[in-house]
């Protein structure tokens, strides 16, 4: 072998390894902290959509019941452990008619969502 071949470089150092290691590692987190972000965002959609559908399902079993003036009712959902309701009606200022105002809220993160309906009490 002439001296030439010998002294040539060939493959990657232990430095550049490294380095290339480090690099991608700390890409790897990257990634992985952005899909750890977007799961949490998917499962508090989805709570925010479960309670959205309950507090349809509650404002019609309400209306069946019949809103009054004067209503304030709270309770739960058996089918959604942790998950509660509170149902308000007030007096708009004007015209004869009231606000009724449905809060569905989860325990253990105190997100809520409300949805309001106008209605004329019957005589």
């Amino acid at each position: 072998m002439s001296s030439a071949k010998m002294n040539s470089r060939e493959g990657f150092t232990l430095i550049e390894v490294l380095v290339t290691l480090a690099i991608l590692s700390i890409g790897a987190l990257a990634v992985m902290k952005h899909v750890s972000q977007a799961q949490d965002m998917m499962a508090d959609i989805g709570h925010l959509d479960t309670m959205a559908r309950l507090a349809g399902m509650k404002i019609h079993e309400l209306e069946e019941d019949g809103f009054s003036a004067s209503l304030s009712r709270q309770g739960g959902f058996e089918a959604a452990p942790g998950v509660t309701w509170e149902a308000r009606s007030s007096l708009l200022a004007t015209g004869g008619w009231y606000r009724l105002e449905l809060v569905v809220r989860r325990a253990d993160s105190g997100r809520s969502v409300t949805v309001e309906r106008l209605f004329r009490e019957v005589r």
